[in-house]
Order: C-alpha cells, then sequence, then structure tokens
C-alpha cells in the first residue's frame, strides 16, 4: 500500500477503538474483566501491525477488527482457564444458603440448606454457587467449569434436584 493509505488505515485502526473495547467486554466471561485493557490494545497493535494483511474485498475494517478481538479473547480465556481454580468454601455456602433467590425455593432455614449443600458433591456446590450466589450467567459458568455452554441449564436442573432429594430424605417436603 501507498504511504498516505498506509496512514488512513492506521487511523482508521484507531477509530475502532469503541468497538474493539465494546466487542471485548461482550465476549469476556466474568472474572477476565481485569483483561479488558490489555485485549483492546493487544488488538489494536495486531491490527495495527497487519494492516498489510486486511483485504477490503472480503470484508469492512471494523468486521476483521471484530473477529480479531472475538478470537483474541477466546484464545485468553482458553489460556488463563486453564489456571482458574474454583474453590467453594463454607462461607460461600453459608451465603449462598441465605440468599434469598436460592433459599426461598427449598422453604427450609439456612442451617438445613447449608447441611444439604454440603452433603451434595462438589459439583453440585460449585454450579449452585456460581449460578446462586455469584451470579454468574450460563456462559460464565461454561467458561469456569470447562463444560459446553448448552449443558449449563441441565446440569444447574440436576443439582438442584440432588439437594431438594437430599432434602426429601430428611423428611422436608415431598417434591418441592
Amino acid at each position: 500500500m501507498e504511504r498516505r493509505v498506509m496512514e488512513t488505515m492506521e487511523q482508521a485502526v484507531l477509530n475502532n477503538e469503541g468497538m474493539v473495547r465494546k466487542a471485548a467486554k461482550k465476549y469476556l466471561a466474568r472474572g477476565y474483566e481485569c483483561w479488558l485493557d490489555d485485549v483492546v490494545q493487544d488488538i489494536l497493535i495486531k491490527a495495527w501491525t497487519r494492516i498489510g494483511q486486511y483485504d477490503e474485498n472480503v470484508g469492512s475494517l471494523g468486521s476483521w477488527m471484530y473477529t480479531m478481538t472475538r478470537n483474541h479473547c477466546y484464545d485468553l480465556m482458553e489460556r488463563k482457564g486453564n489456571s482458574l481454580s474454583i474453590r467453594v468454601g463454607s462461607d460461600d455456602l453459608i451465603n449462598l444458603a441465605v440468599s434469598p433467590s436460592f433459599s426461598d425455593e427449598y422453604g427450609v432455614d439456612s442451617k438445613t440448606l447449608r447441611k444439604a449443600l454440603e452433603r451434595a458433591g462438589e459439583r453440585d456446590r460449585i454450579v449452585l454457587t456460581l449460578k446462586y450466589y455469584f451470579g454468574y450467567s450460563g456462559k460464565e459458568i461454561a467458561v469456569l467449569m470447562d463444560i459446553p455452554e448448552k449443558n449449563i441449564g441441565m446440569t444447574v436442573m440436576r443439582a438442584k434436584d440432588r439437594v431438594k432429594r437430599i432434602l426429601v430424605g430428611w423428611g422436608y417436603g415431598t417434591g418441592f
């Protein structure tokens, strides 16, 4: 490309910073927000240094940068996700048990619900804590637990059912 066109393209890359930031916010799961500024900077540098690879006949500069942003976010979460460690401590169980969005559904006191959660499997405790205490979305839980997003709804439902069965086994409710 000639120099003037190259300078115009470089300025166009910088003009897309807002779009890159918005796309990165969309694709970064909860827990990864701290990487937002780094992602934006990485994408601007990547687009600026690879501007010669951009083909305007294939699509707009914005869509090219959007695709780079999405892929960069997924790669980052995959790399960092392998180092994430999810531990659900007793404090989280206490908080979950007294969380109105969760405990009201079971109609038992928080002490009983906490005991049932402790009795449930670790995976059940984790998914229920992430969903009802921390308020993570299905997409975020999928990333954190390394399971397909399409399975999150069923995973949450089964975890809730196991807690309900424990409570029914103890004589609480008849099936909720």
